[in-house]
């Protein structure tokens, strides 16, 4: 039952009021905003609709007193334009603002030993509200500021992991799409690369528990790549996804991860049926996340093509070092030593020199197969890039100029038995351009 003694409202309504001070989440603002409106004007049911803008989806908290104890329902009070649900036979609307914004809507239904609110009621309400707008404008303000530190910490984190290079690249992207989901609070995520035909998006990786869901899209589906840092909003993600998303996820958010350009990766977030659409302002924190992972993958890039590089360069000075020095000093002296049985009538002494010199030539070989294998791939999974790179120089010695060689997109994601073939199809053009064209340009 409802208190409807006016003092006693009036003293948990300023008990109400001084709690608002505590560091209160912002559902626990709304709530007791509104428990302390029903008891003001000994309501039974009462709720707190916040406008949906670019801070929040439009939050809703809804409160009904059963036995002089409050608790949350999931009944709305009020639909689309404020106006009272069928069936509510008491009904009381007053704005929130604050410095002349609208917030939202505090809504009172059921009027306790009366037929309809008083005039007294109305006004100890709108009272209400105009001092706990600002209780609830700070509940949002610091709801945004800890989601903010949240993403900005979690790119840092996640950044710092990719840069240093302790991930492969495609558990870097895991890592990128396991974060971002828990972090938003989605049921999936994904990572997809446009088809360079169709444009149409290949999901490389999905996680979550609704990750089947995404991998057994249609790739048809698939909504244009955004082609700036902002996110793109839907309020289904069946619009990117098709028909396998029905029932099984809601909201979604698409998101570019890597430069701007036709091959960029993409990251697809998706939350339940049902639940809540992904805020303006969050869309904004996760462009700003993937803008920062999407560097951190760059530069990963970069630095493990420049390791090859500089690894490649080494072992093939370490080889012209072993053939053009040690190999050539070898069978120099190998060619003194059989120049010396001229000399030597002793049978023993004979037999030493062909004994070092069969020697010398098993370490002659040993070098030389050395040299081979410290001039071919190394061993373990090798960029693409790297492999294309080697294979344009390696092609190149035969020739009066240098090949260009101009490299766009995420190539190094094609899967090992793809890239097998582009080897095939670079190596077998370069070498047919070489001796068969006259061309003084590749």
């Amino acid at each position: 039952m409802v208190d409807t003694d006016p003092a006693g409202n009036v003293k948990a309504m300023l008990a109400a009021l001084a709690s608002l001070a505590e560091d209160l989440s912002l559902e626990a603002v709304l709530e007791r905003v509104a428990e302390a409106a029903c008891r003001l004007a000994a309501a039974r049911r009462g709720e707190i609709a916040l406008a949906a803008g670019r801070q929040h989806p439009g939050d809703v908290v809804t409160i009904r007193i059963r036995q002089g104890r409050a608790g949350r329902v999931g009944e709305r009070l009020a639909g689309p334009g404020g106006v009272p649900r069928p069936g509510t036979a008491t009904f009381l609307a007053v704005p929130i603002r604050v410095r002349g914004a609208l917030l939202g809507h505090l809504y009172l239904a059921e009027k306790a030993g009366a037929d309809a609110f008083s005039a007294d009621d109305e006004e100890r309400t709108a009272a209400l509200a105009a001092v706990a707008g600002a209780a609830i404008q700070n509940a949002m303000l610091s709801r945004n500021a800890t989601a903010t530190r949240r993403w900005l910490d979690a790119a840092m984190e996640l950044a710092g992991t990719i840069v240093r290079g302790t991930k492969p690249q495609s558990e870097a992207l895991e890592l990128i799409a396991e974060r971002a989901m828990r972090d938003s609070d989605s049921a999936a995520s994904a990572v997809g690369i446009p088809d360079a035909e169709s444009g149409a998006l290949r999901w490389v990786l999905a996680a979550g528990p609704q990750a089947g869901a995404i991998e057994g899209a249609d790739a048809a589906a698939v909504v244009d790549v955004p082609e700036s840092q902002t996110p793109r909003v839907f309020s289904d993600v069946s619009q990117v996804l098709g028909k396998t998303a029905y029932g099984r996820l809601g909201p979604g958010l698409l998101a570019a991860l890597g430069p701007r350009g036709k091959d960029r990766r993409v990251l697809l977030l998706a939350r339940g049926a049902g639940s809540a659409a992904y805020p303006l302002r969050e869309a904004d924190m996760i462009g700003a996340f993937c803008s920062h992972v999407s560097l951190a993958l760059e530069l990963s890039d970069t630095y493990r093509m420049r390791e090859q590089h500089l690894l490649l360069v080494d072992r093939e000075r370490i080889a012209r070092d072993l053939h053009d020095r040690v190999i050539q000093r070898l069978f120099a002296a190998g060619l003194n030593l059989q120049g010396m049985r001229r000399f030597s009538t002793e049978p023993g002494q004979l037999e030493r020199i062909r004994d070092i010199t069969s020697e010398l030539d098993h370490v002659i070989r040993d070098l030389r197969d050395t040299i081979y294998s410290l001039r071919a791939p190394a061993e373990g999974p090798e960029l693409l890039s790297s492999r294309v790179m080697a294979a344009v120089r390696g092609g190149a010695a035969s020739l009066d100029y240098t090949p260009q060689l101009k490299i766009s997109g995420p190539v190094d994601d094609v899967p090992p038995s793809i890239a097998e073939h582009v080897m095939a199809v670079v190596m077998e053009g370069l070498s047919n351009a070489a001796r068969h064209s006259g061309a003084d340009r590749i």
